[in-house]
């Protein structure tokens, strides 16, 4: 079996990274991009791929989705067919395809909340409106109240339920049940249900992710899926449209195209395919090595800096953190932390009201790094 050295990472400052792209003294902790390299069967396909040394445009192949049936089946216990999938360059670009073709101006989309930020801006941009559930919040944990949402339905009568599974920013893994319960809630009152499951491959490996594509009992249902996150591939703009319901599926192959988002990469095809089909194992160790990383940090925070508490969830490597003790403004905080520490994280606000006095860690990088991060943090803590 093949050793992976994660705590090897790569070197991405002044390679216009994002994320990297920082003072000299700073270190980013922010985005969700990891700082591994990458599997090396990925580097190898690109490689490859880089010698017909003309860059043109390319078709998708059925290995392609090939790739993404066999990892569905072989992960999430998911059976998926060619007919199932529309190719698209990236989650986001899939949601707002999603959006324009499947919903009309002014239609109201039930959520969560905290939630990924640039949901919000998508609904915006597409003129929808966010029904808002704020998660229950009590003694550092995030529940459920399915009567609740319920009654958010019912009140508000919205077209489509967007859901992040697993949770960003904090975690949450939704089980069986509470899988199978949202689908029914959509199919009771005939709502489209959206699921973004690009984080579903970066969990404890004892953990269950659940993806919306396990059940058929409802047609109604599209899943968002790409191997960027678990792989490391944002970059390279490779995702899939996924649902079980042929009319939709040929709405959004249309969609697609008329958006301009429906053409890969030069790279895309070919490293999704090294990715799915080499990565097993590749995967397996860079979960338990993100696993081993938020416990540190949990641990830490516990010990030295006990006036913030972790919210753990088991899924990603994003790390979610109550600073109310100490702030009631993420966005001062976050800004005060970096300039007097050069730690740059994640303000919580950004992820809702109820996320204002949070912050978000990407833990997504060596053991050093994420021990650095913890020294900061105490020194702006301790020192406030």
């Amino acid at each position: 079996m093949k050793k992976y050295n994660f705590d090897d990472i790569a070197d991405r400052r002044n390679t216009n990274s994002l994320k990297w792209n920082v003072l000299d003294n700073e270190l980013p902790m922010w985005v969700a991009d990891m700082d591994f390299k990458v599997l090396p069967e990925i580097h190898d396909a690109i490689i490859k791929r880089a010698t017909i040394n003309a860059f043109g445009y390319s078709e998708i192949p059925d290995e392609y989705y090939d790739s993404y049936i066999y990892w569905w089946k072989s992960h999430h216990d998911v059976t998926l067919k060619r007919e199932n999938l529309v190719f698209v360059t990236g989650v986001i670009s899939g949601l707002d395809t999603i959006f324009k073709y499947l919903l009309n101006d002014g239609d109201k989309v039930l959520m969560f909340s905290p939630n990924y930020n640039v949901f919000y801006s998508c609904l915006n941009n597409n003129r929808l409106i966010p029904v808002i559930y704020n998660f229950e919040y009590s003694n550092y944990s995030y529940l459920l109240d399915f009567s609740k949402i319920e009654q958010l339905i019912i009140d508000n009568k919205p077209k489509a339920f967007l859901l992040c599974n697993p949770h960003n920013p904090f975690g949450m893994i939704f089980d069986d049940e509470q899988i199978k319960g949202f689908i029914n809630l959509c199919k009771k009152y005939n709502l489209l249900l959206i699921s973004d499951e690009i984080h579903i491959d970066i969990k404890e490996n004892i953990a269950k992710t659940v993806s919306v594509l396990k059940y058929h009992f409802y047609n109604n249902v599209i899943a968002l899926l790409s191997p960027s996150k678990a792989f490391n591939l944002a970059g390279l703009q490779s995702a899939v449209i996924a649902t079980y319901n042929n009319e939709i599926r040929d709405v959004l192959q249309s969609g697609v195209y008329k958006e301009d988002v429906g053409e890969p990469n030069f790279f895309a095809v070919d490293v999704t395919i090294a990715a799915f089909k080499y990565g097993d194992e590749y995967n397996k160790q860079l979960n338990d090595y993100i696993s081993r990383n938020k416990k540190y940090l949990e641990e830490f925070v516990k010990k030295e800096i006990p006036t913030l508490h972790v919210i753990n969830g088991n899924a990603t490597y994003l790390m979610w953190i109550d600073i109310s003790s100490v702030s009631n403004d993420s966005v001062v905080f976050t800004q005060q932390l970096r300039n007097k520490t050069g730690l740059y994280v994640s303000n919580g606000f950004q992820y809702g009201e109820n996320g204002k006095t949070f912050i978000r860690i990407n833990v997504a990088t060596s053991l050093e790094n994420v021990k650095m991060c913890c020294e900061k943090l105490k020194a702006f803590v301790l020192g406030k």
